[in-house]
C-alpha cells in the first residue's frame, strides 16, 4: 500500500476520532433531557409496563431505541448510549455514501467536515430520531448510488433498501419525505438502469409495502385512515408558514447555523450539481438531486430545524468536499503544499472550538432548564413518591423528572377529578427563556387552596390542596 491509498484511511480515522472525541465527551457531562428525549423516555417506559400508546404520534422505532437505556437505569447517560452509537453508524454511512459516490478521498474528508460542524456533532449523543433515520437514508442513497449506472441493470442486493427505508420510518415518521425524494431522484437520473432489470425494483417496492402494514393496520385502527398517524404527526410541531422551514435555513446566519467551515462546503456541495450534470455523471447527480430535493422538500413543509436537514447536509457535505478536492488537486505542486496546510489548520482550528462551544451548549442547556429542574426538587421532595400530577411550560422533563403525570392541559375538572383520587397537584411556572404563558391554567379555577412552595426568578411551585 502506498503512501497514497493510506491518505483516505488515516484521514476517515482522524474524522472518526474527532467525531467521537466530542460526542463521548458530551455524553459524559450528561446534560438534563431535552422535550422530546423526555417523550421517548416515558413512552418507552409505559411500553415496557404495558400501557397503550399515550403519544399516538411518535415514531415506534424510537421505543426501540429508549427502551435500552430505560432498562439500564433511566439516566442521561444510559438513555443516550445507544443514541451515540447509531450518531457513529450515521458518520459511517456518510462515509459508505461518499465512498460510492465520488472515493474514498472525498468521503474521508466529509467526515472531518461532520466532526467540524457545531450543530451536527451536537445531536450525536441525543435521544432523537433524526440521526438514526438519516443514518438509514444515507446508507439506502449509497446502496441505489452503486447501482445507478450499472450497464447490465441493477443487482438484486437493491432489495435492501426495503428494510433501509422501513427503519428510517419507523424511527421517524417524517422520512417519508427524503424517502420519496431519493426514489423520485433514482427514476430521474437512473430510469434506463431501473428499466433494464424492473424485477428487482419491484420486489423492493413490494417488500417496503409489505414491512409497513403493521403501521397501516395501527393507523387505520387509531384514526380511521392508514395515512392518519402520518396526517396527526404533521400538526403536531405547530408550523407557521408552509415555507418557514426553508426561509430558517436560507436567512439563517451561516456560520451560526451550519459551522465556521460548512457553509463554505455547503455551497460548493451546491455548484458540484453543474460539473456532474455536463459530465453525466449519475452518481454524483443522484446525489446532488437528493440533496437539493431533499432541503427543499422538508424546508416547505417543516419549521425550520436543523436536525430536519442532516441527510441534505451530509450529501452536499460529500459532494462540496470532492468539488473542493479536484479543484486543489489542479494546484501546482508548492501550492498544494501551503494549501494544504493551510486547510488542515483550519480545520484543526475549527474542531477545537467546536469542542470548547460543545461545552458552552451544555452549560446552556443546564441555564435554559434551571427553573424546571429547581421545581423538580422541589416537587420529589413535597410529594415523596405519591401520586401527582403537575403541569408546566416543560411539561415532558417536569412528568419524567418529578415522576407525576404531566398533562398538556389542566384545568379545574381535571385538577379536581386527581384530587378525589388522591393524586397531589402541582402547577410550575417557569421563567427561564422558552417559558410559554400557553402551558399556564387558569389558576381561578383551579380546586382548593393554593400553597407556595417555591419563589425564585426562575419559577414558581404552587399545590393545590381540596
Amino acid at each position: 500500500m502506498t503512501s497514497t491509498t493510506r491518505w483516505p484511511t488515516f484521514v476517515a480515522l482522524a474524522g472518526l476520532a474527532a467525531w467521537l472525541t466530542i460526542v463521548t465527551i458530551t455524553w459524559s457531562v450528561a446534560t438534563p433531557l431535552g422535550h422530546d428525549e423526555s417523550q421517548y423516555a416515558i413512552a418507552a417506559t409505559e411500553t415496557l409496563a404495558g400501557e397503550p400508546a399515550r403519544w399516538f404520534y411518535l415514531s415506534r422505532g424510537m421505543n426501540a431505541v429508549a427502551i435500552p437505556g430505560v432498562l439500564l437505569g433511566g439516566s442521561e447517560l444510559a438513555l443516550r448510549l445507544l443514541p451515540m452509537l447509531l450518531g457513529v453508524g450515521f458518520v459511517l454511512a456518510t462515509y459508505l455514501l461518499g465512498r460510492r459516490a465520488v472515493g474514498p478521498l472525498a468521503a474521508a474528508w466529509a467526515i472531518v467536515m461532520l466532526a467540524c460542524s457545531r450543530n451536527a456533532v451536537r445531536l450525536g449523543t441525543d435521544l432523537l430520531s433524526d440521526i438514526p433515520a438519516a443514518a438509514c437514508l444515507l446508507a439506502a442513497l449509497a446502496l441505489i448510488v452503486d447501482e445507478v449506472d450499472r450497464p447490465e441493470g441493477v443487482r438484486w442486493r437493491i432489495v435492501a433498501l426495503a428494510p433501509l427505508f422501513a427503519a428510517a420510518f419507523y424511527v421517524r415518521y417524517g422520512s417519508v419525505i427524503p424517502i420519496a425524494v431519493i426514489v423520485g431522484a433514482s427514476i430521474l437520473v437512473g430510469a434506463r438502469t431501473l428499466a433494464r432489470r424492473p424485477l428487482p425494483v419491484l420486489v423492493t417496492a413490494a417488500l417496503f409495502l409489505v414491512l409497513l402494514v403493521p403501521h397501516f393496520l395501527e393507523a387505520r385502527a387509531l384514526s380511521g385512515s392508514v395515512l392518519g398517524i402520518l396526517r396527526w404527526s404533521r400538526e403536531v410541531p405547530n408550523d407557521l408558514a408552509a415555507e418557514s422551514g426553508l426561509i430558517t435555513y436560507l436567512t439563517s446566519n451561516p456560520i451560526k447555523y451550519y459551522g465556521m467551515l460548512t457553509p463554505f462546503v455547503l455551497v460548493a456541495g451546491v455548484l458540484a450539481g453543474v460539473p456532474a450534470l455536463l459530465a453525466r455523471d449519475r452518481r454524483r447527480l443522484l446525489g446532488w438531486v437528493t440533496g437539493i430535493g431533499t432541503f427543499v422538500a422538508m424546508g416547505l413543509t417543516t419549521h425550520g430545524m436543523f436536525r430536519y436537514i442532516l441527510v441534505p447536509v451530509a450529501i452536499m457535505l460529500v459532494l462540496g468536499t470532492d468539488l473542493i478536492l479536484r479543484g486543489f488537486a489542479r494546484l501546482p505542486t508548492v501550492a498544494r503544499r501551503y494549501v494544504g496546510v493551510a486547510i488542515v489548520v483550519a480545520l484543526a482550528w475549527v474542531w477545537f472550538l467546536t469542542v470548547r462551544r460543545q461545552f458552552t451548549a451544555d452549560d446552556f442547556r443546564e441555564y435554559r432548564m434551571r427553573g424546571t429542574l429547581a421545581a423538580v426538587h422541589v416537587i420529589r421532595n413535597d410529594a415523596h413518591g405519591a401520586p401527582c400530577i403537575v403541569i408546566g411550560a416543560h411539561n415532558t422533563q417536569l412528568e419524567w423528572y418529578s415522576g407525576c403525570r404531566a398533562p398538556l392541559i389542566l384545568d379545574g375538572d381535571s385538577a379536581r377529578d386527581a384530587q378525589k383520587h388522591g393524586k397531589r397537584v402541582y402547577v410550575v411556572f417557569d421563567y427561564t427563556p422558552t417559558w410559554s404563558k400557553r402551558w399556564a391554567p387558569d389558576l381561578a379555577s383551579m380546586p382548593g387552596t393554593p400553597h407556595i412552595l417555591y419563589v425564585s426568578p426562575d419559577a414558581l411551585v404552587i399545590r393545590f390542596d381540596p
